[in-house]
C-alpha cells in the first residue's frame, strides 16, 4: 500500500515489520517539516478551484481568519464558482462564500435538482440557479432578497488596487465603476452606498470615464479612506489626485495638498500600522515606469517623498503588503514597461520608513516556482498577508486573459533574511524611471539615418509606374500592429499622419508623420498604452499629459482639417485636436457630439453620428448639427468596422458607404452641402462590386480621384498574388467599374483591417497604409494621368491679375490656381534681371493675393519703369508687364 503525507511526500509499504514502517514515516515527516519550514520561499498550495478569475479583490479578515476574494473579471459566465470565496490555510482549498448556509446544495443530488429547490451551489465548484453569474452591464441586482454587484467578463468591476479593508468595521471597500459600496465579512452582504458617487469627479456621460488603476487604502488614524492615482477621470491630466473618504458620513473630499506624488497608475499603497503612515512606491506613467518612494502621514494628511539611498527598480502592477507580525512593508513582483512588454526579475523587497530604507530580501532564481503575476497585463496582483505573515498569492501562467484560471501560492515571511550584495546588485537610486527606447523613443528616428536627399525621392515618386503599386521604403519604420484604423493626408505640411492599431493590436497613442517628400517617419512623443484594450472596453479619457488615448477602434474617427491645419479626432464626448507642426496635441478638448465617422472637408470636418450629421464650427471651436438623421446607423450597418466615407470636391458631397449583406452592393448615404440633404445611392452595373460576405473591409478604404470624378476603393486580390482589381465609383456616370493593376504579395500579407487610401493631389498619386506603417502608392493610367491633366487646365485658366497697374507706391498681384501644385510668382525687369520673387511653393487651388511695394529682394526701393511679374504654375507661364510711376 502507499498512503499521501500532507507536504505531497509518498512513503512506501514497509516489508519487514511494523517497526520499519514507523521509522520510515518518521524520517519523511521530519524530511517534508524541514522544506515546509523555508521560509521567503513560495509553494503551491490549491489548484485552480477559484475558476476564471483577474483584476479581482484579495483581502485576509483577521477576526475570522479568512482570506476573501471577491468582485473582478470572469470570463465564463455561468460556469464560475460563486464570485465570493473564501481560503483559510488550515482548510488548504477555496470554497464558494454563498450569502447564507441554506442556499448551498448537496453533492448527493443534481445540479439541476438543487436549482429547482432554490439552492445556490455546492461548497465548491460551479455554482448553479440564483448563484450563476450575472452578465450584462454594471450596476447591481437582488435574488431571493440578496443584492450584489453584476460581475462580467468585459472588465466591469475590476478591482484594480481601488479596494481596501477596514480593519474597525471588518467591511471591504471599493471605488469602481464610478461607485462607492461596501461588502461586510461577516454578514456576507453587499451595501450600494448610495449609488453612483461623484467624488472623485466623473464626465456626466456615466460610463465613459470612470476611474482604473488607482490605489485605495485604509487610514485608521483617521477612520477613512484614501484614494490616488489612477485615470479616466475628467480632472487636469486625467487623474484625480488625492481624495478622502469618511466612512461615517459617507463623503469623498477633496486633498488639496500642495505636494503630492506625480500621476501614475498601477501603484498600491499600504498603511503602515507601525509608523502611522501609507506608503507608495513606483507606478507607471504608461510610457515611463517610476522608482520613488512617497510617505503619506496619517496625522497631518500630507504627502512627502523620501530619497532612501537605494530601492528596487522601476516599477508597476506590484504588489504592497505591511506584515504585522514582523512589522515590515512587503514589495513583491512587478512589472517594468506598460502592457508587461518588459519584466523585472520577482523579487521581494522589505522597507522600514521610519528608517528610510530598501533592502532586497530575495529575488526569485528563474526556474522555481512563484506567483507569476507581473509581465501580462492581466496577471494583477491578487495577494494578501495574514497575521502570522504567511502571504496569499493567486497567480496562472496562462497567456491570455480568458484562459486566466489562477492557482494559490504560499510564502512564510521571514525580515530576518537580507541579501546585501541583491540589494546593491538589484538596487537603484530612489527616483529613476525607465523609457521606451527603439522606435517607441522619438530620437530614435534620426539616430544612423542617411541626409535627407528630397530631389532624389521625388524624382522616384515621379517616376511611378502606371498601375502598379510600389513600395517606398523609408530608413526606420514605427511599430506595427496598428490595425482597425484608418490614415490621413495632411496637403498643407506634405504629410501622412497615423492614428490607430486599437482593440487586439497595438494601443500606442503616438501619431507617426511621414513627410512624404522626405521619405522619413518621425514622432513628437513618446506614447503611451492601456492596460485593458482587447475587448469593447478601455480608457476614454486623457492621458498624464493631456493626451487621448488611442480608441478601441479608429475608423474614420479623425480627419485632417484643412480650416483648422490639424488632425481633427473624436473619441466619446470630447474632440482632439492635433498639430502636425509641433507633433504633439493641442491642450483644448472640444465637447463631441455622439460622433462616429469623420472626413475633412473645406467647409471643415464632417461627421455622422447616431444622432444626426455634424459640422465642426473650426471658428468657435464647437460641433453644430446640420442634418438630424441617423440612416447610417439604423440601417442595418456596422460602420465602425466595414464603413468607408470620402468626399467628392467636384459635387460638394460626402458619401458613406456600408458593407451590410451578403452578395449584395454596399449601401451608400450622399450628403450634399449645396442643398443640406441626405439621400440614398444607388449607382448602377452593381453586380461588380458584390462581396460573398455580410461585412467586409473592401469598402473602408477609398479615396476620390479629382483627375478621372472616380473613387477609388480597396477590391479582390488576384488568383497568381501579383494581380489586384480594384473597385471605382464612377461619379459622373454612377456606375460601378473595377480595374486591374499589379501589387506586390506583401502588400496584403497583413489584410485589410488597417488599409487607408489617400490622395496626394501634389504628385497625382494614390498613398495606401497597411497596419504595420508600410508605405505603397499607386498612379493610375488614363483616368488619372497628372501630366496632361496639369498642363491643360493650368495653361488654359491660370490667371494673373494686377490692380492698379501703374501704380506707385503699392500693388496687388492676384493670381487663380485650378489646380493645386508648385507655383512661383517673382518680378523681372526690363531686361530680365530677377528684381524680387513674391511667392513660391505649394499651393492648392484657389484664388490669393500678394502686395508688392516695388521693392527689391534687399527690400531696397525699385526704380520707376516698366517690370515683368512672372507666374509659373506647372507647365505654364504667364507673364504680365506694370509699370511703376514717379
Amino acid at each position: 500500500m502507499k498512503e499521501k503525507f500532507p507536504a505531497g511526500i509518498i512513503y512506501f509499504t514497509f516489508i519487514y515489520g511494523d517497526f520499519m514502517k514507523i521509522q520510515i514515516a518518521v524520517l519523511v515527516l521530519i524530511v517534508t517539516t524541514l522544506i515546509a519550514a523555508q521560509d521567503n520561499t513560495w509553494s503551491i498550495v490549491t489548484g485552480r478551484e477559484v475558476g476564471h478569475r483577474n483584476w479581482a479583490a484579495l483581502n485576509y479578515c483577521p477576526d475570522s481568519n479568512r482570506f476573501i476574494l471577491s468582485i473582478g473579471n470572469e470570463a465564463e459566465v455561468g460556469g464560475n464558482p460563486y464570485e465570493e470565496m473564501v481560503y483559510t490555510t488550515g482548510l488548504g482549498k477555496w470554497i464558494n462564500f454563498l450569502p447564507h448556509d441554506s442556499l448551498y446544495g448537496s453533492t448527493a443530488v443534481t445540479d439541476s435538482i438543487d436549482a429547482l429547490n432554490g439552492n445556490w451551489g455546492d461548497s465548491t465548484g460551479p455554482v448553479y440557479g440564483h448563484g450563476k453569474a450575472a452578465g450584462g452591464d454594471a450596476g447591481w441586482f437582488t435574488t431571493d432578497g440578496y443584492m450584489r454587484p453584476r460581475i462580467w467578463w468585459q472588465g466591469f468591476y475590476n478591482a484594480y488596487n481601488q479596494y481596501a479593508y477596514n480593519s474597525d468595521n471588518a467591511k471591504i471597500y471599493y471605488y469602481l465603476e464610478n461607485r462607492t459600496f461596501s461588502y461586510d465579512t461577516k454578514t456576507r452582504r453587499w451595501d450600494t452606498l448610495g449609488g453612483i458617487n461623484p467624488c472623485p469627479p466623473v464626465n456626466n456621460n456615466y460610463g465613459a470615464w470612470k476611474l482604473n488603476y488607482g490605489s485605495l487604502c485604509y487610514d485608521p488614524i483617521n477612520k477613512e479612506l484614501v484614494l490616488f492615482g489612477g485615470t479616466n477621470v475628467d480632472m487636469p491630466n486625467g487623474t484625480p489626485g488625492t481624495w478622502t473618504y469618511k466612512v461615517a458620513s459617507n463623503t469623498w473630499t477633496k486633498l488639496n495638498g500642495t505636494v503630492e506624488p506625480p500621476a501614475r497608475a498601477n501603484s498600491p499603497m499600504v498603511y503602515d500600522a507601525k509608523n502611522h503612515c501609507i506608503v507608495l512606491f513606483g507606478g507607471e506613467r504608461f510610457n515611463s515606469t517610476l522608482a520613488d518612494t512617497w510617505i503619506y502621514d496619517c496625522a497631518t494628511k500630507t504627502w512627502s517623498q523620501k530619497k532612501p539611498a537605494v530601492g528596487p527598480s522601476p516599477r508597476a502592477g506590484h504588489a504592497l503588503l505591511y506584515l504585522p507580525k514582523s512589522q515590515t512593508i512587503v514589495l513583491l513582483g512587478g512589472y517594468i514597461s506598460f502592457n508587461g512588454a518588459v519584466k523585472v526579475p520577482f523579487e521581494i523587497w522589505k522597507y522600514d520608513a521610519a528608517a528610510n530604507s530598501w533592502q532586497l530580501v530575495k529575488a526569485i532564481q528563474s526556474g522555481s516556482v512563484f506567483p507569476d503575476f507581473n509581465g501580462w497585463r492581466y496577471r494583477c496582483p491578487m495577494v494578501a498577508a495574514d497575521t502570522s505573515d504567511n502571504i496569499i498569492a493567486l497567480a496562472d501562467t496562462s497567456g491570455f486573459y480568458s484562459q486566466y484560471r489562477p492557482m494559490t501560492y504560499k510564502l512564510h515571511f521571514s525580515a530576518t533574511e537580507v541579501d546585501a550584495a541583491g540589494t546593491s546588485t538589484y538596487g537603484i537610486t530612489d527616483g529613476a524611471a525607465w523609457h521606451p527606447s527603439g522606435n517607441l523613443d522619438p530620437a530614435w528616428y534620426t539616430q544612423g539615418v542617411p541626409a535627407v536627399d528630397t530631389a532624389a525621392n521625388e524624382l522616384s515618386l515621379r517616376n511611378i509606374p502606371v498601375r502598379t503599386w510600389t513600395a517606398v521604403v523609408p530608413p526606420k519604420m514605427p511599430a506595427g500592429g496598428r490595425d482597425y484604423g484608418t490614415t490621413v493626408i495632411d496637403p498643407d505640411h506634405d504629410l501622412i499622419l497615423k492614428f490607430a492599431g486599437g482593440h487586439s493590436a497595438v494601443p500606442y497613442n503616438d501619431v507617426p508623420q511621414y513627410s512624404i517628400s522626405e521619405n522619413r517617419y518621425s514622432l513628437g512623443y513618446a506614447p503611451v498604452t492601456m492596460l485593458e484594450h482587447n475587448g469593447i472596453f478601455g480608457i476614454n479619457g486623457y492621458t498624464f499629459d493631456n493626451r487621448p488615448f488611442l480608441a478601441i477602434h479608429t475608423w474614420h474617427a479623425y480627419s485632417y482639417s484643412e480650416k483648422l491645419k490639424r488632425m481633427v479626432f473624436v473619441k466619446g464626448d470630447l474632440t482632439y485636436t492635433y498639430d502636425p507642426v509641433k507633433k504633439d496635441w493641442d491642450s483644448l478638448h472640444i465637447p463631441a457630439p455622439a460622433a462616429g465617422y469623420t472626413i475633412g472637408t473645406p467647409h471643415g470636418v464632417f461627421a455622422i453620428g447616431s444622432y444626426g450629421i455634424y459640422l465642426l464650427d473650426s471658428l468657435r471651436g464647437t460641433w453644430r448639427q446640420a442634418v438630424a438623421t441617423n440612416w447610417a446607423y439604423n440601417s442595418g450597418c456596422d460602420l465602425r468596422d466595414y464603413g468607408g466615407i470620402c468626399y467628392d470636391s467636384k459635387r460638394d458631397r460626402v458619401l458613406v458607404f456600408a458593407s451590410c449583406a451578403a452578395n449584395a452592393a454596399p449601401k451608400i448615404l450622399e450628403y450634399s452641402y449645396t442643398t443640406n440633404t441626405v439621400s440614398n445611392l444607388y449607382p448602377g452595373d452593381s453586380n461588380l462590386v458584390k462581396n460573398s460576405t455580410a461585412y467586409s473591409y473592401l469598402y473602408e478604404a477609398s479615396a476620390y480621384l479629382p483627375g478621372s470624378d472616380k473613387i477609388l476603393f480597396m477590391g479582390t486580390a488576384g488568383q497568381n498574388g501579383s494581380t489586384y482589381v480594384h473597385y471605382l465609383l464612377n461619379c459622373a456616370t454612377n456606375k460601378w467599374e473595377t480595374q486591374t493593376v499589379t501589387a506586390p504579395s506583401a502588400m496584403w500579407e497583413r489584410g485589410l483591417s488597417g488599409m487607408a487610401f489617400m490622395y496626394d493631389a501634389k504628385r497625382n498619386l494614390v498613398w495606401c497604409s497597411d497596419a504595420q506603417c508600410k508605405l505603397y502608392t499607386l498612379r493610375m493610367d488614363a483616368f488619372t494621368t497628372a501630366s496632361k491633366q496639369n498642363a491643360d487646365e493650368l495653361a488654359g485658366s491660370t490667371k494673373l491679375i494686377i490692380t492698379p497697374n501703374p501704380f506707385n507706391p503699392v500693388t496687388t498681384l492676384n493670381i487663380e490656381l485650378p489646380f493645386s501644385g508648385d507655383i512661383k510668382l517673382a518680378v523681372y525687369g526690363a531686361d530680365g534681371a530677377f528684381i524680387r520673387e513674391i511667392a513660391s511653393g505649394y499651393f492648392k487651388r484657389g484664388k490669393y493675393s500678394f502686395g508688392w511695394q516695388g521693392n527689391n529682394q534687399r527690400n531696397g526701393r525699385a526704380a520707376t519703369g516698366v517690370y515683368f511679374c512672372k507666374l509659373t504654375a506647372g507647365k505654364s507661364t504667364i507673364t504680365v508687364k506694370t509699370v511703376i510711376t514717379k
